[in-house]
């Protein structure tokens, strides 16, 4: 019967033993060094700093080289538009869509006055295509025909007694207006080898034909149908 206070007794000793074993095992590690996790910290946050100040510097350079691009495209619109424009201006002044005014002159053709008239006292579209032929030929940049501006297209035809300029029909005196060089329009215009029919004529029917300078002649734009306006693009 004494054994068995000796087995119970061996027991206790053994299960205190696993007990302090396990707490052992189980027990943290104690940090020698404190200040090291801290210093780890901020050498890490240091770097995100610098990271994060470069980044902010390419973006800073980043938007200097859009602003820069911007200007530079900006310059470069500013003159295709002034470039459009201009050339927009000048290509509806050639095509005679805008008025214009400049030096010249003011040549004016119209039936003898005599009370008899016969096929050569009186003007005939031919002439006037004649004069705006000539004018044309000698550089001037302009033309209308009592008021009617002639442009690439414009027609002068007659009908029995009428004559018409871009289909509108005109009665004489016949007022041909020109922007040029005005010294250069008289002197062809006023010359009897170039305009020998219609200068013959003035002598010897009495059909009138003058010519003057002037400073500043003004000439209206066409305001006419132009060919094509019953066209349509097809794609």
């Amino acid at each position: 019967m004494r054994i068995l206070p000796y087995i119970t007794l061996v027991s206790i000793s053994v299960a205190g033993g696993v007990l302090v074993s396990s707490q052992w095992q189980v027990r943290v590690t104690r940090v020698v060094n404190p200040v090291q996790p801290y210093t780890s910290l901020t050498d890490t946050l240091d770097a995100l700093t610098d990271e994060q100040q470069r980044l902010k510097d390419e973006i800073a350079a980043a938007t200097a080289s859009v602003k820069r691009r911007k200007a530079t495209l900006s310059t470069s619109l500013r003159e295709i538009d002034r470039t459009l424009v201009s050339s927009s201006a000048e290509a509806s002044t050639a095509a005679g869509f805008t008025k214009v005014a400049g030096p010249g002159v003011v040549a004016v053709l119209d039936d003898s006055p005599d009370g008899i008239l016969s096929e050569q006292a009186i003007t005939h579209a031919a002439d006037l295509r004649d004069i705006i032929s000539l004018l044309r030929a000698i550089g001037a940049e302009a033309i209308s025909v009592n008021g009617e501006r002639v442009i690439t297209t414009t027609a002068v035809d007659c009908i029995v007694n009428t004559i018409l300029v871009n289909d509108t029909r005109l009665s004489n005196p016949y007022e041909i207006r020109a922007i040029g060089d005005a010294e250069t329009l008289a002197r062809a215009l006023n010359d009897p080898a170039v305009l020998s029919d219609l200068h013959e004529r003035v002598i010897q029917n009495g059909v009138r034909f003058s010519v003057t300078t002037s400073t500043r002649t003004e000439i209206p734009a066409y305001t006419g149908r132009l060919p094509g306006d019953h066209v349509t693009l097809v794609r």
